[in-house]
């Protein structure tokens, strides 16, 4: 009797979204960002290199359907968290309502309420 099968392996991919859809906030120093290949992370962004991968303060990404699309900051002030997202392009409204989700989720791990600023 067979008891497991093991699933097939996923397609080798060498998009950056793998699939993913909708934008999101990912803290400086996630894992996805440790890659080797900085340039590949940030696609047609590349010049940007310096804003991202900094050894001091280095900001949180946005990222939109996988790509590297902005950076963000956030700070605490009082029961807020403010979270400064910084896109170098523009943003939609399924993105915004996307980005505002995961501050929101991050806020109410401290207790506090967000307060999202795009631009």
């Amino acid at each position: 009797a067979v008891l497991f099968t093991a699933p097939e392996p996923p397609p080798a991919s060498t998009s950056r979204s793998g699939g993913a859809h909708g934008a999101r906030l990912l803290p400086a120093r996630d894992a996805w960002l440790r890659g080797s290949d900085r340039a590949w992370l940030l696609g047609a962004n590349s010049g940007r290199r310096s804003e991202v991968f900094k050894s001091l303060g280095a900001p949180g990404v946005m990222l939109a359907d996988g790509e590297i699309v902005g950076t963000w900051r956030q700070r605490k002030k009082r029961l807020t968290l403010e979270v400064d997202v910084s896109p170098w392009r523009s943003v939609t409204t399924e993105e915004r309502d996307g980005l505002e989700a995961d501050a929101a989720a991050v806020a109410q791990t401290r207790g506090l309420t967000a307060k999202v600023s795009v631009g």
